[in-house]
């Protein structure tokens, strides 16, 4: 994972800084919250003329994502000019979407057959793919995202089938893989990586799949979140809740739970 702050007057140069070094192309768009997933270079490029110009136009949020030869690569808008990149290899998860797949109920089996195929399975990592299908999941508006699926499900490449196919199946067993992996590690710590962590939580008691999301916040941060503030971040298919106090949508503490 990259990533950097910078302030809107530095925002183009860092970003372009950023992307030469990575060898990247780019794109932008969204809102806090928004991730975006893309199986195409074309579709990339498309977007990057737009950096300056909306650097320009002072849009309080921005988000993007980069792709190289080898890597697919995801972005998610975290707050005010601070960008995270998470870089994950396509057939590292069209294997995943596969192998949860195939053992949507049994989290042992997915376990062992994700070990076999050579993932580091820990919790942390877990949840790290947890939230990357997240990010595949609230881009439901672009249908690559859910081709793959579909083909890794059905085996076919027909795109004229509802995109919703595997979607909750997906992000249910990837859930019972996170309880399963702590169980099976004596875990009872927060799942942490970079600056997101993953735990399940008490907060609905005949909810077992809440998971809990803290995301760093560019805005009085430490205020915010000694006073317990909390929202709801908005992916698709998930509550939101803006924060009474600045009202940005990904301050102070996130929490995800499904409807």
């Amino acid at each position: 994972m990259y990533g950097f702050w910078c302030n809107e007057k530095t925002l183009s140069l860092a970003l372009m800084s950023f992307l030469r070094q990575h060898g990247l192309n780019l794109i932008l768009g969204g809102k806090p919250g928004d991730m975006h997933i893309y199986f195409s270079k074309s579709d990339l490029v498309k977007g990057g003329a737009r950096l300056s110009k909306m650097a320009v136009q002072g849009r309080n949020y921005i988000d993007f994502v980069a792709y190289n030869e080898k890597e697919l690569v995801l972005g998610i808008v975290i707050s005010r000019a601070y960008v995270m990149v998470y870089k994950h290899s396509e057939k590292h998860l069209r294997t995943l979407l596969h192998v949860l797949l195939s053992h949507p109920e049994d989290a042992e089996n997915a376990y062992k057959e994700l070990k076999s195929l050579g993932f580091d399975i820990n919790s942390t990592n877990i949840a790290k793919l947890y939230k990357i299908y997240i990010a595949a999941r609230s881009m439901g508006r672009i249908k690559r995202v859910y081709d793959a699926v579909r083909r890794v499900r059905l085996g076919i490449v027909t795109p004229c089938l509802g995109i919703d196919i595997g979607k909750a199946i997906v992000t249910d067993a990837i859930e019972k893989l996170i309880y399963f992996v702590m169980k099976e590690h004596n875990e009872d710590k927060v799942l942490s990586y970079e600056h997101a962590c993953f735990r399940p939580v008490d907060v609905y008691k005949n909810s077992p799949t809440v998971v809990e999301l803290r995301t760093v916040n560019l805005y009085n941060a430490d205020e915010a979140l000694l006073s317990g503030q909390i929202n709801f971040v908005e992916l698709m298919g998930f509550e939101y809740l803006g924060c009474a106090k600045c009202n940005h949508l990904t301050t102070c503490i996130g929490m995800i739970r499904q409807k």
